[in-house]
């Protein structure tokens, strides 16, 4: 008699090799899924990226009046592709995986290019300070 879960696994790897099989089917099928069901896939993305659901981060949002946690700005960054405005992206540490935040694309693509270095960070404002005109 086969279990419940070994049952789950057949099924899982029938499915792996059904994709594998017809992926212009399964591509397809995936852009349909996406465009008919946004909100569960942003919710899939933040529960499998950061652990939160989409009411955790839109209660974020809500909480920073939908402006970026350092500049204050408003997301204006477009998506080359969709053409579409880009949310707040989601500030974390990389260690501890605490949630710290929703930044613009901006601050969030600055931080990382200082690997969250806060010694890096102050060096760079002495800097900016040093030279500024």
């Amino acid at each position: 008699m086969i279990t419940k879960e070994e049952k789950k696994e057949q099924n899982r790897i029938k499915n792996i090799k059904w994709r594998l099989e017809n992926k212009e089917k399964y591509l397809q099928s995936a852009v349909r899924y996406r465009k008919t069901h946004p909100d569960r896939v942003k919710n899939y993305k933040l529960k499998t990226n950061y652990g939160i659901s989409k009411c955790e981060y839109d209660q974020l949002l809500c909480d920073q009046n939908g402006k970026c946690a350092i500049c204050g700005n408003e997301e204006i960054a477009v998506h080359n592709i969709t053409k579409k405005k880009q949310s707040l992206a989601v500030d974390h540490c990389h260690k501890t995986k605490k949630i710290r935040g929703l930044l613009c694309q901006d601050c969030n693509r600055g931080l990382g290019k200082f690997h969250d270095d806060t010694l890096r960070l102050e060096k760079a404002i002495e800097y900016l300070k040093k030279n500024y005109e």
